[in-house]
């Protein structure tokens, strides 16, 4: 849609101002409205709504006029055109993720949406909204942050995604990186909208504890944990995922960093080998003969597993094949697993 106001700079009041919104892409179509009013003079309407279409990949060209009969000054009677381009929304099914790191490289880090909820500026005249972060990084050199340095006022800040196309009746998984330097009063929450306006995520996926004298996902020396939400829709069309940086107090020196964000659909049947944790891989160190064999496995999947055989092969100076079946494992549940020993 295409939202705006009408002024009224004359004397008198007006009343059933036609307006008249041009969108190009090639063509040119117009959409004609008319504001009922009345407009005192002086005075604005309400915001005004046309819906044009836009469903074509491509950059418009949008602009509006008033056209009122009688109107003796022409001069402030259009918009200056703007310009906007409809991309390609992310597909998300069972063989399509969308995934980010925030470097560089990714041309996609650019369709990422930041919003500074309420405009704060410091003494260096920096505003408080989410950017990107040179000095910390999961992996890679970069990640996406927000800072509350010298913050003024309580935080409202949104880093939103590219639009994703979603289906009903999945089930969908979107995981990330997150480490955050907290005083105390810094928090952010998960949530999910069908635009970009930050009135139409309405639907939280997650929160971070209203208590943070034990905090569950923050460290005070910055050490990224992976955080993992799993959420359906309602309908077929575009969603958005949106971090919501928030506080309830003006913050001085908190900061949240996001990273490695990836956007799945959940496969029903999908266990994965989280980590391969003992003995420690690519290391030289004096080993004995009875080391323990041990791997981290979780279920990726939307159902539960039940009989999933763990098999670790060793080969060297020593062959030898260890395995262990789980008995079951719920939907998102990790579990370590002893499969035996080695001689090494």
């Amino acid at each position: 849609p295409v939202t705006f106001k009408v002024k009224n700079y004359g004397g008198s009041s007006i009343s059933n101002v036609p307006v008249q919104i041009s969108v190009t892409n090639g063509t040119t179509t117009n959409y004609n409205t008319v504001v009922a009013g009345p407009i005192a003079s002086g005075a604005e309407s309400s915001e005004q709504t046309v819906n044009v279409d836009m469903s074509a990949i491509g950059t418009y060209t949008v602009s509006a006029q008033t056209q009122l009969v009688g109107d003796v000054d022409n001069a402030n009677n259009a918009t200056a055109s703007q310009n906007t381009t409809n991309i390609a929304p992310k597909i998300i099914n069972a063989t399509t993720s969308y995934s980010t790191s925030f470097e560089t490289s990714d041309a996609s880090v650019a369709q990422w949406t930041i919003i500074d909820g309420n405009e704060v500026f410091d003494t260096g005249n920096k505003s408080r909204k989410w950017t990107i972060n040179n000095n910390l990084a999961s992996e890679g050199t970069q990640s996406m942050y927000y800072s509350s340095f010298n913050q003024t006022a309580v935080a409202n800040d949104w880093l939103i995604s590219p639009c994703l196309q979603l289906q009903t009746g999945k089930t969908y998984e979107v995981s990330y990186k997150v480490a955050v330097k907290s005083a105390g009063a810094a928090a952010y929450g998960v949530k999910i909208g069908n635009s970009v306006s930050t009135s139409s995520f309405t639907t939280t996926l997650y929160t971070t504890p209203a208590s943070y004298s034990t905090p569950l996902d923050v460290n005070s020396n910055a050490t990224f944990v992976v955080q993992r939400h799993t959420f359906t829709v309602s309908s077929n069309g575009i969603y958005y995922l949106a971090w919501h940086a928030t506080s309830g107090v003006p913050i001085n020196s908190d900061q949240i960093n996001v990273d490695q964000v990836i956007v799945k659909e959940l496969k029903t049947t999908d266990a994965e080998l989280i980590s391969f944790d003992t003995p420690l891989q690519n290391t030289t160190n004096c080993y004995s003969a009875t080391e323990d064999v041990k791997v981290t496995i979780r279920n990726s999947g939307s159902g539960s597993l039940s009989n999933i055989q763990v098999v670790v092969n060793v080969t060297g100076p020593v062959t030898q094949t260890l395995s262990q079946t789980v008995t079951s494992l719920a939907a998102g549940q990790s579990q370590q697993v002893t499969l035996g020993q080695v001689n090494m």
